[in-house]
């Protein structure tokens, strides 16, 4: 694939025709031009034909003809639609045939010529500059010239009528594009600012205003640069400006910080510091991509490769492989954020690293989306037929520990059913997919012999999380002989350097050298059966171990049993964990806080530590006890909860701590902990209710009453054999599996009869009248209402 981007290119050199010799150039903001070697291209068929191929070079990917056909003429037939397309491309072979391929069944731009767009170099140019921490002088220089680009919005004037679809695309296009042009002008006003640069960034704060005039944070900027490039009248009398806009706008006066700014400078006190930068209003959520919490650093080629088979319209599956701790995770939310705007429905980020059944895959997936199923068909269908209709990217971040058993039924229905998805997954080992396109990750280039740090990706990374620790790290030759030794040692693997980074404030850098070779010698003689790559991870970890006290080992080995988080009362209560010991494994990056406030770890960390475990079954055992009853108890609080004012944040706290419930739920069972089974299935089952997973509760339940009828007669456990075949008429019947229902209610009936459990076998009897009258048999359901409402009453 080759789309051109030559830097510096723009409307002001449409006077060279060598510059444009062979290629075909779209400026698109401000408007729409079309031009082929410097000369406007023209005699369009009609102004879809234009818009037709806008978009096939704005959105770099192949289409199929229907789905073109749907976007221009959606009140047409297929046929008259497919009709007109035809017509179009006739055009397009005429007017711009070199520069599109048009087959059979799929259009699109040829990516062997050579194209450019504006909206992508500006892009290009500036999305980089924004990610920077600090702006450089010539940094801040290019990000101005990125921002001239903008001539005005996207397609300006530019519509096509008959087309909403179209028009929705250009909007969102032109809403981006807006969004990514105020944030360059705030950070230029605010650099300016840093650098005394007042006459420049009052420039950008004014242009800034312009565009958004509703922009809150821009005014201020306008006005403390304004009254620092000595001008206070003018930046007390925008104050006013500010005022009269938000109230003839919006009806509302300036925020409490634009207040205070104004009555400094009326005061003629010192400026308050400026606020965080805030997120600009647009439009709506087009993606779920966890923000990232450090500086991304390196991985340019790979990150170019990424862009290169995205782009392809043969690539639809792309996975990043490579051991634990390379970063793949970290990689692919950096290309994922690349990509946003290029799919019209958005870019998604699927966390898989919590889950340990495939068959909670469609769910997971659906969660990212922001999809609920409808109970009554199987998810992975429900799944498809929505993501039929998409053009999205989706990231499923974590699939290795789906691939034991070789399950890659979602993969391969997504590829065959949904033709405009298109997946980056994450994965330590291949998929083994025809599909696959692979992109294999080592680790960062570290450091060779007498070479500078500055040449290597790996000790920048180190250093940079050094010094956030420590500012003054490899302030001399021998501390960095050390970080390029250290980041040898460890083949270059980012979480490797990041938890040897977490020891510069105790140790000393060769210190730290020193203790990593040995224990990396150690581990290349007596584990000859793991690859080269996982004995450096797994001698860092060990390393990192051996640093630890004993009872902060006890309390990192007893939090894997948790899936996805621990809150701090489990921590507590089934780690035995102080919080002096999470706040010290917080500081050696073994544990991070989530937005939540609970306590997550790498799944590297995580999988080291399940090891660790496992070395001793009986504290395995007893933790896992201890998880299950802590979950148990937190179910039932949860219950008595959901019955009252309290009832939404309780299923938001279940909903929460799902992951850790099944794992404690299937432990429990597999135990034969009937007790704590019984404790947690009123809360769960009326959670699988309010939450309509009906399916899940289905299979859950089906499961553990499987379990129990296996271990014999239900004996002392009869209630809750009673209860739970309760709960899978409910499901049962919420599933429409009505005979499967009746039969359970039916035979729960019995002993809960003979027993006299009056609220199991009301229960009972109101689930059966229901399935009577979905029968129509009303006289039946009556009957058996009256004698529920008896049994309630204490009557049998």
């Amino acid at each position: 694939m080759c789309i051109a981007y030559r830097p510096g290119l723009s409307k002001s050199f449409k006077t060279d025709p060598a510059f444009f010799k062979t290629m075909l150039t779209f400026f698109t903001l401000g408007g729409l031009g079309i031009e082929e070697d410097g000369k406007a291209v023209s005699g369009w068929a009609s102004r879809k034909a234009e818009a037709l191929l806008v978009y096939l070079a704005c959105t770099r990917r192949q289409h199929a003809r229907d789905a073109l056909a749907a976007l221009f003429w959606e009140d047409r037939s297929q046929a008259r639609a497919l009709g007109n397309l035809s017509v179009l491309l006739t055009s397009l072979r005429k007017q711009v045939g070199p520069y599109v391929t048009i087959g059979r069944s799929s259009i699109a731009m040829n990516w062997q010529a050579e194209i450019w767009v504006d909206a992508f170099a500006f892009q290009e140019e500036a999305a980089p500059l924004l990610r920077e921490a600090t702006l450089t002088r010539a940094g801040l220089g290019q990000l101005a010239r990125a921002t001239e680009r903008y001539a005005g919005d996207f397609l300006a004037g530019f519509s096509v009528r008959g087309a909403p679809a179209f028009e929705e695309w250009a909007l969102f296009e032109q809403e981006r594009l807006q969004r990514l042009l105020l944030a360059c002008l705030q950070r230029l006003a605010e650099a300016c600012e840093v650098r005394g640069l007042y006459a420049e960034g009052v420039v950008h704060a004014r242009r800034l205003v312009n565009v958004d005039p509703l922009h809150e944070p821009g005014h201020r900027a306008l006005m403390r640069l304004l009254a620092q490039n000595g001008e206070p009248a003018a930046a007390l009398a925008h104050y006013e400006h500010c005022r009269e806009i938000l109230s003839a706008e919006l009806g509302v006066e300036p925020e409490e910080e634009t207040q205070a700014l104004y009555t400094a400078l009326r005061e003629r006190r010192s400026l308050p510091a400026p606020g965080a930068r805030p997120s600009t209003p647009g439009a709506p959520r087009q993606d779920n991509l966890p923000a990232a919490a450090t500086a991304f650093l390196g991985r340019e080629a790979e990150r170019n490769l990424i862009r290169q088979h995205l782009a392809n319209p043969a690539c639809r599956l792309l996975s990043l492989v490579g051991p634990g701790g390379v970063g793949k995770s970290r990689l692919a939310l950096e290309a994922a954020a690349e990509q946003r705007g290029r799919f019209l429905h958005g870019v998604w980020w699927v966390p898989l690293a919590a889950l340990t059944d495939a068959a909670d895959l469609p769910r997971a997936v659906a969660a990212a989306l922001g999809l609920e199923f409808d109970a009554a068909a199987p998810p992975l269908e429900q799944l498809t037929a929505y993501l039929a209709q998409r053009d999205l990217l989706l990231v499923l971040d974590n699939y290795e520990q789906f691939l034991d058993t070789g399950d890659l039924s979602l993969i391969q229905a997504i590829l065959s059913r949904a033709p405009g998805v298109k997946l980056l997954v994450t994965s330590r080992e291949r998929l083994n997919a025809q599909a696959e396109w692979l992109l294999e990750l080592f680790g960062l280039p570290t450091p060779g012999v007498d070479q500078p740090l500055a040449s290597s990706p790996a000790a920048a990374l180190f250093l940079e999380r050094a010094a956030r620790l420590r500012p003054d790290v490899a302030a001399n030759d021998a501390d960095a002989q050390a970080v390029a030794r250290i980041c040898r040692l460890v083949s270059g693997l980012p979480l490797a350097l990041e938890l040897a980074a977490a020891w510069v404030r105790v140790l000393p850098l060769p210190v730290i050298a020193d203790q990593l070779e040995r224990d990396l010698a150690l581990l290349a003689v007596s584990a000859r059966d793991l690859p080269p790559r996982h004995r450096s991870m797994e001698a860092v970890l060990d390393s990192a171990w051996t640093l630890l006290l004993p009872a902060r080992r006890d309390v990192l080995r007893r939090l894997a049993v948790f899936q996805g988080g621990a809150p701090l009362a489990g921590a507590q209560a089934v780690a035995h964990a102080s919080l002096p010991a999470l706040a010290a494994l917080v500081d050696k990056s073994f544990l991070f806080l989530d937005e939540h406030g609970r306590y997550r770890r790498h799944p590297l960390v995580r999988q080291y530590t399940r090891t660790r475990l496992a070395q001793d079954p009986a504290e395995e055992a007893e933790t896992r006890d201890r998880h299950a009853g802590f979950y148990a108890a937190f179910l039932e609080e949860a219950h008595r909860r959901l019955s009252g004012p309290e009832q939404i944040p309780a299923l938001q706290a279940i909903q929460l701590e799902m992951d850790n419930i099944r794992v404690a739920w299937r432990w429990a069972v597999h135990r034969g902990r009937w007790d704590l089974v019984a404790a947690m299935l009123d809360g769960l089952e009326r959670f699988y209710d309010e939450r309509s997973l009906h399916l899940e509760a289905w299979e859950l339940f089906t499961w553990a009453v499987d379990r129990l009828e296996a271990a014999g007669p239900p004996g002392d456990q009869q209630r809750l054999w009673v209860r739970l075949g309760l709960a899978l008429g409910t499901h049962g019947y919420r599933l429409s599996r009505y005979e499967a229902a009746r039969r359970r209610l039916e035979q729960a009936a019995v002993p809960a009869r003979q027993e006299g459990w009056r609220r199991e076998l009301a229960g009972i009897l109101h689930m059966q009248a229901l399935l009577r009258d979905d029968a129509g048999d009303y006289a039946g359901a009556t009957a058996l209402l009256e004698e529920a409402l008896t049994v309630v009453a204490g009557g049998v």
